[in-house]
């Protein structure tokens, strides 16, 4: 599965205050999120999208890097 780049994630934290919904399609389209994770965002609770930005940042996907 594709990473966000060090420079990608700048771009999500940026984007994110300013709007949430959209920074979060952005970086999930580069990680090549499945079709109703995409979907699901739009009605995610702040929390939710909160804990989905957090995710994004430290693991830089979905994901957990394999070690």
């Amino acid at each position: 599965m594709p990473r966000l780049s060090k420079r990608d994630v700048e771009r999500l934290l940026d984007a994110y205050d300013r709007d949430p919904v959209a920074a979060l399609s952005t970086a999930l389209d580069v990680v090549n999120a499945e079709d109703e994770m995409r979907h699901a965002v739009s009605t995610m609770s702040t929390a939710q999208r909160d804990a989905l930005l957090r995710d994004l940042v430290e693991w830089r996907g979905l994901t957990p890097p394999d070690l």
